[in-house]
């Protein structure tokens, strides 16, 4: 793949993973992008929390620009990646991982997904199905190790309620 890539500082409790929250603010940034961006994929960053021993909170998205040519594709510029990382750590928050939308009905990773996500084991993908008209879906995906398979990980919204 050749590229300058890096996933240092990504949560290194990713064998343990098994769930990933969102609050309903997170989930509604990602939302919006994906709707805003349709039919093209939308990217970016989230930034959260540990919230358990096998659980990851979500409590901030950052919008990256989709630089893929082909449609139904994404990929984003790895400076602006950089940047955005640095924004989330600097409020405090732990790089969780990266998320896109599907224009379609799947939240499976598509092949090239899964080939982006074995360069970096630990980093949680979250891909937002979105179609007009439909109620969005989401599916999350981690490959905890080196040499690992990806697994499905639970997902969860929680409501604003929650942090008052």
């Amino acid at each position: 793949m050749g590229s300058a890539f890096s996933c240092r500082g990504v949560w290194r409790g990713a064998r343990q993973i098994q769930h990933l929250l969102l609050t309903e603010r997170a989930r509604d940034a990602i939302v919006s992008d994906a709707r805003a961006r349709y039919p093209r994929e939308a990217c970016g960053v989230m930034g959260g929390v540990a919230a358990a021993r096998d659980a990851l909170l979500v409590v901030d998205a950052l919008r990256l620009g989709n630089v893929a040519s082909r449609r139904g594709t994404f990929w984003f510029n790895e400076l602006e990646w950089i940047e955005r990382v640095g924004e989330l750590r600097r409020i405090g928050l732990l790089y969780v991982g990266v998320y896109h939308s599907h224009p379609g009905p799947s939240v499976a990773p598509s092949p090239s997904d899964l080939e982006r996500m074995v360069e970096c084991p630990g980093e949680v993908w979250l891909i937002v199905a979105y179609e007009p008209g439909q109620s969005p879906r989401l599916g999350a995906w981690v490959v905890p190790g080196f040499g690992l398979a990806a697994r499905r990980l639970r997902v969860e919204v929680l409501p604003r309620t929650s942090f008052k």
